[in-house]
């Protein structure tokens, strides 16, 4: 690991696992997930909270007129 990465997970709050020689799956601190492989960069976040949210609620239909 070079300096520069080295600082970062030691001082920065990254983390890394390593899955095969040469690539790793970085984290960053705020939760987004890297692949770094000898291909570069590739951000494997994805946004869990779209996922958990419920759908849109739909309008009301609107009552005819003289309807309470």
């Amino acid at each position: 690991m070079c300096r520069r990465h080295h600082r970062l997970k030691t001082h920065g709050g990254w983390r890394y696992t390593r899955l095969d020689p040469g690539s790793f799956l970085w984290a960053s601190p705020h939760g987004y997930t890297y692949l770094r492989d000898a291909t570069g960069t590739t951000d494997v976040s994805r946004d869990v909270s779209r996922e958990r949210r419920p759908p849109p609620a739909q309008p009301p239909e609107p009552l005819p007129y003289g309807r309470p």
